[in-house]
């Protein structure tokens, strides 16, 4: 198995425990992981190891009828429309057909318009709200039989709303495609590592007693660390100067006029149209000041592109940032 992300208690065990299954043929398992530390793995399987017995506190049902509520008084969802929605989703086979699925959508796009018109800081509460409902009723309606009919279709009709929703500016997944591409590759062997548990020593499983709603953000890149990045990724030489030309070059796209509108009323894959081109033509006007930073960026593809969507995801933040700013002191006045 490779792993290449970030594993962490109960998801490293489900995720490694996977190697487990019986295959004809099969007479060892290998992990061979690119981000976590040993000492974090055997940590999360030693909790499991001889005995996990519940944690002392029980999760709340009623949080659910507290979310309920509070989705319900964004005047968004309708709890009419979740029974007339729940009435075709439910009556077998009839979802399925092209009939149903019609009815499905009209009953939910009714939310969806109001959803975008609604308050910015309604829609964000929204989608935690209706988030943190989901997770709940899906770690509940595992343990607890629920007598209440109004809570499956209530989850059901969130699921379905949620798929339904308008990404968030700068959200999405991000295709690389075009963008990267891989030349060659080095395999060097960093370390072996043999992970033993300890019989005895019992952890225990937590249930949520509390429902966040919080998430978590990207966190920004220095230009420094990019800089320290290029050299490592593409042998180049770039110093500490080049932080220097970079983060002028950053500021350049960000007071620009043509960059600052585009930015205002465009997503960031069409942002991406315009701002591409300028930031070559700004580049090439800071070529004086340090040649080498602009020719290696003119001349490399591969430095262009990273050092383009690195930039591009800067500026258009600042800008939106800004935006947010400005009709927020409209709004208060």
């Amino acid at each position: 198995m490779y792993v290449d992300k970030r594993l962490a208690d109960v998801q490293a065990v489900q995720t490694l425990s996977r190697l487990n299954r019986t295959c004809t043929g099969k007479e060892d398992t290998f992990v061979l992981d690119f981000v976590n530390e040993p000492e974090e793995i055997q940590s999360a399987f030693q909790k499991y190891y001889h005995s996990a017995p519940a944690a002392t506190e029980h999760p709340d049902p009623r949080q659910m009828y507290n979310l309920r509520a509070e989705i319900l008084a964004k005047h968004v969802i309708y709890e009419t429309e979740v029974e007339q929605f729940a009435a075709i989703f439910f009556r077998e086979g009839y979802k399925e057909t092209l009939t149903g699925n019609a009815l499905i959508n009209s009953i939910v796009d009714k939310a969806i318009e109001r959803f975008e018109r609604a308050e910015e800081t309604d829609q964000e509460e929204l989608r935690d709200r209706a988030d943190a409902f989901g997770r709940l009723y899906s770690f509940l309606s595992q343990i607890i039989p629920f007598s209440d009919s109004k809570l499956e279709k209530f989850d059901a009709y969130l699921r379905f709303f949620k798929t339904k929703l308008p990404g968030r500016a700068g959200s999405g997944a991000i295709d690389l495609d075009d963008e990267v591409r891989l030349k060659y590759y080095r395999i060097q062997k960093i370390a072996e590592a043999r992970l033993t548990l300890e019989p005895g020593k019992p952890g225990s499983l937590d249930a949520p007693t509390e429902v966040g709603t919080g998430r978590v953000e990207d966190e920004e890149v220095p230009l420094s660390r990019v800089v320290d990045v290029l050299n490592q990724r593409f042998a180049t030489d770039f110093t500490p100067n080049g932080e220097l030309f970079w983060q002028q070059v950053r500021e350049d796209a960000a007071s620009d006029e043509q960059v600052r509108d585009a930015g205002e009323e465009n997503t960031i894959e069409n942002f991406a149209y315009i701002f591409d081109k300028k930031l070559e033509e700004l580049v090439l006007n800071r070529m004086d000041r340090n040649g080498a930073q602009a020719g290696k960026f003119l001349e490399n593809p591969d430095v262009r592109a990273f050092v383009t969507q690195l930039l591009r995801a800067q500026v258009y933040e600042r800008i939106q940032s800004g935006l947010k700013a400005r009709a927020q002191v409209i709004g208060s006045a």
